[in-house]
C-alpha cells in the first residue's frame, strides 16, 4: 500500500476464478469436493483467527475457486468488514454486518462475537455445498436473520443421499445455536474433515490440507528451530535493477543528434549558426548533466535493491515464523480437542456415581490425571505461540524501521532523478526547437 499524487492504493493478488456462488448455482457438490472446499476455507480461517481477525461476512460470494484438472483451489477473499479482535469498534455502537442466512445467531442478538461466529457461516456454507440449500427456510431476509434464534437446522440427510453420518454431525455441530456447542477452533473443522475423507475416500482428496496425523507433533522441534533463526549473509531473493547503461545511451544518442544538428547548422551559416552557438551552449549544459543523471539512477538502483532485499527477508521471516505459529496452533487445537473428551467422560462419570452408579474412581481418578496433564500440554503450547508471536511483533516493528528508512531514500532518489531527467529532456528539446526556427523547411 503506499500514495502517489495524493491518491492512496493497495495492491493485492489478482485472482482469476469464479466464486463459490457461481458453481453452488449450478448444483449441489460431490460431499468430496465440499469437504475439501471446506476443509481450505478452514485453514485460512484459522489462521486469521491466529491473527485475532474475524470475518463476519463468510458466505459463497467472497471465497473463489480456481478449478485447475479438476482440483479446487480456494481462496477466502473480502475481510473489508472484518474485526479486530480487542481493538475498540468505529462507531459508539456495533452495526449488524453480514449477510442473512449466514450471521451466526450470537451476532443477530447483539451479543459478542468471536471466531466461533465465522465456524457458523462456515457449516452454513458446508451445508450448501452438500444440498445446495440452505439450512433454514425462510421467506426474506428478517426471516433468514431470526430463524436460527427459533428452530434447528433441517438435517442435510433430508434433502441428500449419501453422507457420511460423521459429515452430518460435524455440519449440525458447526451450525450450533450457542457458540460454545461448535467446535473449538476452525483447526478443529479442518482436522475433523480429513478424518472423514480419510475414513471414506482414500487418498483420493490428495490436493487438500491435510491434519498431521501424529496428535503429538513435533512442535518443539519446530520452536526451537524458529528460535533459533539468525540472518544468513546472501540474497534471499532475485532483485532487478534498473537498466543504467539503456538509460545513459538513450540519452548520448539524444545529445549525439543535437550535435549532428548544431554542426549542419554551423555549416550552412548565417542566421542558423548564430542559432547553432546558442544550441551548442545548450548541448553543454547538457553533456554535463547527464552523467549526473546516471549516477542518480546507479544509485536509485541501489535504493531499489536494498528495499526488494529487504521485501524479501520480511516474507521469509514471517513466513517461517507464521508457519511455526500456525503448527503449533493446530497442535493446540487437538489437544484442546482431546482434553474436551476427558473432561466430559470424568463429568460424566461423576455425575452417574452421584446419581447412584458404580463410582469408578480408579478410571475417574485416571481421567483426571489425563486431564491435568493435557491442560498442560495446552498452556505450554499456548505459552510457545504467545513467545513466537511477541518474537514476530518484534522483528515486524525493527524491519518496518528499516524498510521505511530505505523506501524514503529510494523516494527521494527517484525524485532527484527525475528533476535531473526532466531539466535534461527540457535543455535537449530547446536546442533542437532553437535550430527548427531557423533551418530550411
Amino acid at each position: 500500500m503506499g500514495e502517489s499524487d495524493g491518491v492512496a492504493y493497495l495492491v493485492m493478488e489478482y485472482v482469476s476464478g469464479e466464486s463459490l456462488l457461481e458453481h453452488v448455482q449450478r448444483g449441489a457438490f460431490a460431499w468430496q469436493r465440499a469437504a475439501n472446499i471446506a476443509m481450505q476455507i478452514a485453514g485460512a480461517l484459522g489462521r486469521a483467527h491466529e491473527l485475532g481477525v474475524i470475518h463476519r461476512d463468510l458466505k459463497p460470494e467472497n471465497v473463489m475457486l480456481l478449478t485447475d484438472k479438476g482440483v479446487d483451489n480456494a481462496k477466502l477473499m473480502d475481510f473489508g468488514i472484518a474485526k479486530i479482535i480487542d481493538l475498540p469498534a468505529l462507531t459508539f455502537s456495533e452495526q449488524l454486518f453480514g449477510t442473512p442466512g449466514y450471521i451466526a445467531p450470537e451476532y443477530v442478538e447483539g451479543l459478542p462475537i468471536d471466531g466461533r461466529a465465522d465456524l457458523y457461516s462456515l457449516g452454513v456454507l458446508l451445508y450448501e455445498m452438500l444440498t445446495a440449500q440452505l439450512p433454514f427456510e425462510g421467506k426474506g431476509q428478517a426471516d433468514l436473520l431470526l430463524k436460527p434464534l427459533t428452530s434447528a437446522p433441517i438435517p442435510p440427510s433430508q434433502r441428500v443421499e449419501g453422507l457420511p453420518p460423521a459429515l452430518e454431525t460435524l455440519v449440525l455441530r458447526a451450525l450450533a445455536r450457542k457458540p460454545e456447542d461448535r467446535p473449538h477452533d476452525a483447526y478443529a473443522i479442518q482436522a475433523a474433515l480429513a478424518e472423514i475423507l480419510r475414513q471414506h475416500a482414500g487418498d483420493r482428496v490428495s490436493s487438500a490440507p491435510q491434519a498431521d496425523d501424529d496428535p503429538v507433533h513435533t512442535s518443539r522441534e519446530v520452536v526451537e528451530t524458529i528460535f533459533d533463526v539468525r540472518d544468513g549473509g546472501g540474497e534471499t531473493a532475485t532483485v532487478g535493477r534498473i537498466a543504467t547503461s539503456e538509460m545513459a545511451d538513450r540519452w548520448a544518442l539524444a545529445l549525439g543528434e543535437l550535435e549532428a544538428a548544431i554542426s549542419a547548422a554551423r555549416r550552412r551559416g548565417g542566421a542558423d549558426a548564430v542559432a547553432a552557438s546558442r544550441a551548442a551552449e545548450l548541448a553543454l549544459v547538457a553533456s554535463e548533466m547527464i552523467p549526473r543523471v546516471s549516477r542518480a539512477s546507479s544509485v536509485v538502483s541501489e535504493l531499489q535493491a536494498r528495499v526488494d532485499l529487504l521485501d524479501a527477508r520480511g516474507r521469509e521471516f514471517r513466513e517461517s515464523i507464521g508457519n511455526a505459529i500456525d503448527v503449533l496452533c493446530r497442535d493446540r487445537s487437538r489437544e484442546r480437542a482431546h482434553l474436551d473428551a476427558i473432561r466430559a467422560r470424568r463429568r460424566a462419570l461423576e455425575a452417574a456415581a452421584h446419581r447412584g452408579g458404580e463410582p469408578r474412581a480408579w478410571e475417574i481418578s485416571a481421567l483426571s490425571t489425563e486431564e491435568e496433564r493435557a491442560a498442560g500440554v495446552v498452556h505450554d503450547l499456548s505459552f510457545q505461540v504467545d513467545e513466537l508471536q511477541r518474537q514476530l511483533d518484534a522483528r515486524n516493528e525493527e524491519h518496518e524501521r528499516e524498510l521505511v528508512e530505505a523506501t524514503g531514500a529510494l523516494e527521494g532518489s527517484i525524485a532527484a532523478m527525475r528533476r535531473l531527467s526532466h531539466e535534461v529532456v527540457r535543455t535537449l528539446d530547446e536546442g533542437v526547437q532553437m535550430l527548427a526556427r531557423t533551418s530550411p523547411g
